[in-house]
């Protein structure tokens, strides 16, 4: 199966998914979720030429552990820090990925700009988050971290694979923005449509970067 006949079949998934977050049946969302990230794990599966078996088995499983995140979210006010803690271990599969071809130079703006992003979060967050307020801190900080070994190796090395693998960074990091926004601070009424749509991007274009 090709990457374009595997990708349409994402973007169908997703598109149902979008379709019964608003709609009836809505259980019907308990299996366009998985479906779509099961699809681009499907991605990643049959890569050829991958840039490096060490890159896309720690692609795969963190891809995976979304898929158990994923379906801990489906129930959010019961297994909601559940689902926290396994796409934090998923964004500690992306880092290991993402620094397997990093050298020891690094450079500051990334960190410059990531750090700033970290306490407007933290200051705008912090009253709302209750009970939650260190695992989501935690997490917080974890994501960054993606996005600045994601960006630092796209500046070192400038491959597709770099660019994918950032913009896919970045992306997830909005989407959980999103996500903290609308269950915490403010919820809007087009709030899972978005972060749905940025949230499997991102995971696609990660998906991508694994093809050499």
């Amino acid at each position: 199966m090709t990457l374009i006949s595997l990708t349409i079949f994402v973007l169908v998934s997703l598109l149902l998914l979008l379709v019964f977050e608003y709609t009836v049946p809505k259980w019907l969302r308990y299996f366009f979720k998985p479906l779509t990230l099961l699809l681009i794990i499907a991605i990643v599966w049959l890569a050829p030429r991958p840039i490096s078996a060490h890159y896309r088995q720690f692609v795969i499983i963190g891809l995976g552990l979304s898929l158990i995140g994923d379906t801990f979210l489906l129930f959010p006010n019961r297994w909601f820090l559940q689902g926290l803690f396994s796409f934090l271990c998923a964004h500690i599969c992306y880092i290991i990925a993402f620094t397997g071809d990093l050298g020891s130079d690094f450079s500051l703006l990334p960190i410059v700009i990531l750090v700033l992003v970290a306490i407007l979060f933290t200051g705008t967050a912090w009253r709302h988050l209750g009970s939650v307020r260190f695992p989501v801190i935690v997490y917080t900080i974890l994501i960054l971290v993606m996005v600045w070994v994601a960006a630092e190796r796209y500046i070192q090395v400038g491959s597709p694979s770099s660019l994918f693998g950032l913009c896919g960074a970045v992306l997830f990091l909005i989407s959980d923005g999103l996500l903290a926004i609308n269950r915490f601070m403010r919820p809007f009424r087009v709030a899972q449509a978005v972060i749905l749509t940025t949230y499997f991007t991102a995971q696609w274009l990660i998906a991508l970067s694994v093809k050499g």
